[in-house]
């Protein structure tokens, strides 16, 4: 296996693992490992497993690689381990990478770099995961270079936390500022530390968006009996509850599970917030309420609580007890989850940035997976790392086609709105942006599952307008912009500029259709077979076509002899021309939009060229995920019959694998199974599609 098919098939195998289809993503590294055993293919196999839940399965994989210092083997060993509550194994193989991190923080004293940079707050995870807290303390002491690394100061204050150390957790956290949460976990520890919170201890996790929306997607409407044991949750629903701001209907659905489904400690939390002279009057109205429905006090029974700096009583009476406690729940988590959504939006919304910023600079404040629904927006295949993906989104943008091509798509009130920042000097406050255009409000920030709907949001979800704060005038001002390395460009493109020697998507199909409807004398014809590799008995085809063909229509073409549904990328690829090299060629990423790419447009490129000489060869890739890959070998030339219509199919053995089915792997084995058996292929029974139709709807031209 080359490299560059491996990188392919690895790109392959993460979008999989992205997507939920574990088993195809396994099923394609380990047919990638059958053919060629390289620790790379193992490593990235095992990560699979270890994150599908498979921990036996990653320790079998990782076995002969366990006697190297290798960082990444050692963590997955110490994780499985873990998850098969083998906690003297996973000893073992946490102290061996204790000891790789002082060997590279021994090497590094001028700092880490790098995926290093990661390194000391993995293992602080995985010590802190063991119950040792103490021991992360002591390696924090130890590992003096890592104390600006927010992620090992956030491991330190959860270490604080469960070790009861609530004045040390609190300033752990007021000392970090890239972590939303951070200022309100320290105020929950500095409540624990009066004793107004009782104690409970922290998963060592960081709380991150998806995680706190799964833990509260999990709860069920009988939340009061199975309680809230998580404690990272318990810490989330406490700021919540605790937070000025929030409305009062908000702040009950947050305390009710925490004091309904809390049992004894609910309880204990529930008193110790009536009994602190600094927890505000609205808080402790709906506990009393919740204690009551709860079961913890009768009805019409006084209740002490503090009031205005002195103790005094409150009753519930019974028209003020809610109908049912159950009902809460669902319409509660409902409501959270749609809270929680907007709370960590608008924490990138006032995550610091530059008025000057450009593009790179912009995307920096973005969460990860807003960089994918930018990339699927910008119709940009996403590369696995986050700053590949920055990059590809950074020269989409920054050059004519691709700008172009998001500007040609942008509604009537987007353009209008550009071009308001655009007239204010390239950034304008995002109060006047709301007042003129609507808020983000109900926009969410799960944009790759659903793209928000706002004007101001869409713009920032394509990365032509980024949302941030700085200090102006001595102020902090939330603030909308346009990437300094964009404004000149968009300036002109909204006023109808159109780049010198740019062909719209319009002209791209006339021509494409008057060269293929053109009636032309055609000398020779190219007789190829075409065969699917790996397949036995080999699936392949016989097709005869003119030395005009596009690469285009030859893909069409291989589709309808195959039976193949055209439902996925296709690729071709191999020697080019003398001038070229290697060369890949199909639908580019950026077609319609990009001046130029690495993928050269199939409609635009005959094969006759590339097809010099009888034997050679170029390879056809259909579906990036099934990885099917076409063996195209130019068997012989010969004379063109006059009025014989071309495209022919003139041989072939095998029914195509069925789609969807693995890829090789796949489809070996649902043959071994006998789920299916390989049908025989009649070549008169191939009927072939209108290729420039075909593009048309590829194309989509609105």
């Amino acid at each position: 296996m080359n490299e560059e098919r491996l990188g392919i098939l690895m790109q392959e195998a993460f979008e999989l693992h992205t997507s939920g289809e574990i088993q195809k993503a396994e099923a394609l590294l380990l047919e990638a490992l059958a053919e060629n055993e390289l620790p790379m293919i193992r490593v990235a196999l095992a990560q699979l497993r270890l994150t599908s839940g498979n921990p036996q399965g990653v320790l079998e994989l990782i076995a002969p690689l366990l006697h190297e210092d290798d960082f990444v083997v050692t963590m997955m060993a110490a994780r499985a381990y873990l998850e098969l509550d083998k906690t003297p194994e996973a000893g073992r193989q946490l102290d061996k990478l204790v000891r790789i991190v002082d060997r590279i923080i021994s090497a590094n004293r001028e700092g880490l770099r790098g995926m290093k940079r990661e390194y000391p707050g993995v293992v602080l995870n995985l010590v802190g995961s063991l119950g040792q807290h103490r021991r992360v303390l002591e390696l924090y002491k130890r590992w003096a270079q890592c104390k600006s690394d927010w992620v090992v100061r956030h491991y330190v204050a959860v270490a604080c936390f469960n070790l009861r150390r609530y004045k040390q957790a609190a300033s752990h956290w007021s000392a970090i500022g890239e972590m939303p949460h951070a200022l309100g976990m320290q105020h929950v520890a500095v409540l624990a530390e009066r004793g107004t919170v009782p104690p409970f201890s922290l998963e060592y996790a960081l709380p991150n968006p998806e995680m706190i929306s799964e833990l509260l997607n999990s709860a069920t409407v009988d939340v009061e009996k199975k309680g809230m044991q998580m404690g990272i949750l318990r810490m989330v629903l406490l700021e919540m509850a605790l937070d000025e701001e929030e409305d009062d209907e908000l702040r009950e659905s947050a305390l009710a599970p925490l004091i309904c489904g809390g049992g004894d400690w609910g309880a204990a939390l529930g008193m110790g917030l009536l009994e602190s002279s600094v927890i505000r009057k609205p808080v402790k109205l709906a506990v009393t309420k919740l204690l009551v429905e709860a079961g913890f006090f009768p009805e019409e029974t006084p209740i002490p609580v503090m009031l205005d700096g002195e103790m005094t009583s409150v009753v519930i009476h019974r028209e003020e007890k809610k109908k049912e406690p159950e009902s809460v729940s669902e319409n509660m988590l409902q409501d959270m989850l749609y809270r929680i959504e907007e709370h960590f939006r608008i924490d990138v919304e006032q995550k610091t940035l530059p008025v000057t910023a450009d593009v790179a600079r912009g995307l920096k404040n973005m969460p990860a997976a807003w960089l994918e629904a930018i990339c699927e927006l910008l119709g940009i295949r996403a590369k696995r790392l986050r700053k590949e993906r920055e990059k590809q989104i950074v020269n989409h943008l920054t050059t004519w086609g691709g700008l172009y091509g998001v500007v040609q798509r942008l509604s009537e009130d987007e353009k209008e709105l550009l071009g308001y920042v655009l007239d204010k000097g390239g950034w304008v406050r995002l109060s006047s942006v709301a007042t003129k255009f609507g808020s983000m409000e109900g926009d969410g920030f799960y944009w790759l599952e659903k793209k928000p709907e706002g004007t101001l949001a869409r713009l920032w979800c394509h990365g032509l307008v980024m949302v941030g704060s700085a200090k102006i005038n001595k102020r902090r001002v939330t603030f909308v912009m346009v990437p300094v390395d964009l404004q000149e460009r968009l300036e002109q493109l909204l006023n109808g500029f159109v780049p010198e020697g740019w062909v719209i998507a319009e002209d791209v199909l006339r021509e494409t259709a008057a060269a293929m409807a053109e009636e032309t004398r055609l000398s020779e014809v190219f007789q190829l077979r075409v065969e699917l590799e790996g397949t036995h008995p080999p699936v392949w085809r016989s097709l005869v076509v003119p030395e005009t063909f596009t690469f285009w229509e030859l893909h069409v073409a291989i589709q309808d002899a195959f039976g193949w549904e055209d439902r996925h990328r296709h690729m071709f690829y191999g020697s080019g021309l003398a001038d070229r090299g290697k060369v890949k060629i199909g639908m580019p990423d950026e077609a319609l939009f990009a001046e130029s790419g690495e993928v050269l447009a199939g409609w635009e490129i005959q094969v006759g060229p590339y097809f010099s000489r009888e034997g050679k060869q170029m390879k056809y890739l259909y579906d990036f995920t099934d990885n099917w890959l076409h063996i195209v070998t130019l068997e012989k030339k010969r004379p063109a019959r006059e009025g014989l219509a071309y495209p022919q199919c003139s041989g072939g053995e095998q029914m195509c694998p069925p789609e969807g089915c693995g890829g090789n792997y796949g489809y070996r084995k649902l043959l071994g199974k006998g789920e299916i058996v390989p049908g025989s292929f009649n070549p008169q029974e191939v009927v072939f599609s209108d290729a420039q139709k075909r593009l048309e709807e590829v194309l989509q031209i609105r």
